[in-house]
């Protein structure tokens, strides 16, 4: 053979045509579609470039793409690899029928391409107001995300089974805005969410219970009357525009004294200095 892979007068060596044949059945037999991921009651999709000459539906050669359909904007749901998708397309790739659509969409030259771009650009904006999330998740911690979300500017409740003593501190120590067992009904849940949203806490009687067991010397002595007084409301579930009708001071000031408050407490949330102030009332026997 010469150095080409040629034998005789030029023809292909039986080698080098068989890789020839393998690399064209591969070609053929590649296919690209959707592999649901995800967990039980949240699906997610990988598109993938696949060998269907595999067995089910075909070993994943590459993966070229993602599909979330709980994405709110529907344009939005779809994040391709187009230099891959294109590859995969001029050397015969089969896509099905759904992944056909996604293409002809979002692909090179796509018809929505352009109300992809604005969608995503609507997600990127958007701010959330509250986050609901369980402690328990199927892949991690709950409480490990919520910092994310309160530097993100959002309110967190925590929607859990668990009512020990230490869970529910953890959850405070978090900085978690309300903490909701999954024995509430809807009426309470909706309820919840409302007094959270006006920068109050959330916690229902039984966890307010196991909230003011702990004993040790009482902090509030550093706070100055108008502070005590301004810790107490909180306590009691007020808004800080609340606050501000009941005593005659505007929101900021209200927030102003709070912010003292918590940095003399060297706490992070309110929700912490409502525990406190409870502990503290149930001790002098006005709880």
């Amino acid at each position: 053979t010469d150095g080409e892979g040629r034998c005789g007068r030029g023809e292909p060596s039986p080698q080098s045509a068989f890789q020839f044949r393998q690399r064209e059945d591969l070609t053929v037999a590649v296919v690209i579609r959707m592999k649901r991921m995800g967990r039980k009651n949240r699906e997610y999709y990988r598109i993938c470039a696949s060998d269907r000459r595999s067995p089910r539906d075909g070993r994943v050669i590459e993966e070229i793409g993602t599909y979330d359909p709980h994405v709110s904007e529907t344009d939005a749901r779809c994040t391709l690899d187009n230099a891959r998708v294109d590859y995969w397309l001029s050397v015969g790739a089969q896509p099905s029928t759904a992944c056909r659509v996604l293409i002809k969409k979002y692909g090179t030259n796509g018809t929505h391409v352009a109300a992809m771009e604005e969608a995503r650009a609507r997600l990127k904006a958007r701010r959330y107001d509250l986050c609901l999330t369980d402690m328990r998740l199927p892949d991690g911690d709950g409480l490990e995300v919520v910092p994310l979300f309160k530097a993100a500017g959002m309110k967190v409740i925590v929607l859990t089974v668990e009512d020990g003593d230490e869970e529910i501190r953890a959850a405070i120590d978090a900085g978690v805005d309300g903490y909701l067992l999954k024995s509430s009904d809807t009426e309470q849940i909706t309820h919840a969410i409302g007094i959270v949203l006006q920068d109050a806490g959330a916690f229902p009687p039984q966890v307010v219970q196991k909230l003011t067991r702990s004993t040790g010397e009482d902090p509030l002595a550093k706070l100055s009357s108008r502070e005590l007084e301004i810790a107490e409301y909180v306590a009691q579930g007020l808004s800080n525009k609340v606050i501000g009708a009941k005593l005659n001071l505007s929101d900021n000031t209200v927030r102003n004294h709070l912010a003292n408050i918590m940095q003399k407490l060297n706490f992070h949330n309110r929700v912490q200095v409502a525990t406190l102030v409870l502990q503290h009332l149930k001790k002098s026997k006005r709880i």
